[in-house]
């Protein structure tokens, strides 16, 4: 088999003490499923946003969200252009290419997505650690996140709609960006933004767990359910006044 190549384009993990905390803002007795699935509450099907080969996999991912929340609210789905999100990119281009997904959140949150004429923003992100359990509820309760991930050949190997799984000790090639809708005992499916994948692969908890470098939750605070989980508002206050922002 003729091994795949793809654009790598997320930077190694830049850390910020100040990152809030995603399972501080869960409110008491979250239970937690043993699978779920974003796609059922709102179904698709979505286009795939393919980045082609421009290393802009922390952008294309967070339009791969946003377009999932617009679906939510406005019952319809709207997709971003390739050039629109490429210029957003571009801001945060590092020489060599490539960005910092902390870079592209906090842009998102503050300025926006591009989406035909509008732009588009979530309210917050939160940081998540990476053991599955709190991942789980971390999907569970906000609906979707963002990771990043160290790819192995292997990984970028495996076909659409397959399992991405460790293979013995292969070489890094780089770090990838992705949306994360789901989780079952098996592992994440993920939304890839490379050309050919339409179906969801799923990345297992042993490659979450050897190669998952970070991982975000996205916060929509119009989202019903979010509030029926999470303190939104005392989140949302504890943001603000950790950038300076007026409550």
């Amino acid at each position: 088999m003729a091994k795949m190549s793809y654009f790598l384009g997320k930077l190694p993990k830049k850390q910020d003490s100040r990152n809030l905390l995603a399972l501080s803002y869960l409110l008491p007795g979250v239970k937690v499923p043993k699978s779920f699935d974003y796609e059922k509450q709102v179904k698709g099907p979505y286009p795939t946003l393919d980045q082609c080969d421009v290393p802009a996999c922390t952008v294309f991912s967070s339009a791969s969200s946003q377009m999932r929340f617009e679906k939510k609210e406005q019952g319809k789905i709207i997709v971003p252009q390739f050039v629109d999100l490429v210029t957003f990119y571009n801001q945060f281009a590092q020489p060599g290419g490539g960005a910092f997904i902390l870079d592209v959140l906090k842009a998102w949150r503050k300025d926006g997505l591009p989406f035909e004429q509008s732009k588009y923003c979530i309210d917050a992100f939160a940081e998540v650690a990476i053991e599955p359990d709190i991942i789980k509820q971390a999907l569970y309760t906000f609906g979707l996140c963002e990771i990043g991930v160290q790819v192995t050949q292997h990984m970028m190997d495996v076909p659409d709609g397959g399992k991405i799984d460790l293979k013995g000790d292969q070489a890094i090639l780089g770090g990838h960006a992705m949306c994360v809708d789901a989780y079952s005992s098996v592992g994440l499916r993920v939304v890839d933004t490379w050309a050919g994948f339409t179906k969801r692969r799923t990345m297992t908890w042993a490659y979450v767990r050897k190669y998952m470098d970070e991982c975000y939750s996205l916060v929509d605070a119009k989202d019903a359910k979010v509030r029926e989980l999470v303190d939104v508002e005392r989140l949302l206050a504890d943001l603000r006044q950790l950038v300076g922002e007026v409550i």
